[in-house]
């Protein structure tokens, strides 16, 4: 469904507005671009990366997408839009306005952004059962080393 108004800022396509994993968002038919609230960002990377999360390998490259050229209009407010990098970083640069809150990824930069994601909940995950791992081997050393002693002084 189309919503009056809202237009693609890439080609001035008429958006089509829906919902994805019960975020709002408006997509443009013509180049898969998609327009939606920041605050929806993550609710939408978890739902596109949930599959791939557990196999993506800690060392898949992420290559730069070459962005489509910044000063975007918002489809929303009219506001120009920043490029800023996602994850302070400058492989994949988005379009976020300051005035309506509302960010536009171009279809390349929303499969970026969901490898990355998936790639650095990988990271977290490895690393907090690392960090259990080692809490439980001191706690072995701890235990053995009691024991030890009880041994010892009995």
């Amino acid at each position: 469904m189309n919503r009056p108004g809202l237009r693609c800022p890439r080609d001035g396509a008429a958006l089509d507005v829906g919902t994805f994993h019960g975020e709002p968002l408006c997509k443009c038919p013509a180049c898969n671009g998609a327009f939606f609230q920041r605050r929806s960002l993550l609710s939408l990377l978890k739902a596109l990366s949930k599959d791939i999360r557990d196999t993506i390998p800690l060392d898949y490259p992420i290559e730069t997408i070459v962005d489509k050229g910044g000063g975007l209009s918002c489809p929303r407010c009219t506001a120009t839009m920043e490029l800023y990098g996602y994850m302070a970083d400058k492989h994949i640069m988005i379009d976020s306005c300051s005035a309506c809150k509302h960010i536009w990824v171009d279809a390349e930069e929303l499969a970026g952004m969901s490898l990355l994601h998936a790639r650095s909940k990988r990271l977290a995950d490895q690393r907090r059962m690392e960090a259990q791992r080692t809490e439980r081997r001191r706690g072995d050393l701890v235990d053995s080393h009691m024991i030890a002693r009880a041994v010892e002084a009995g």
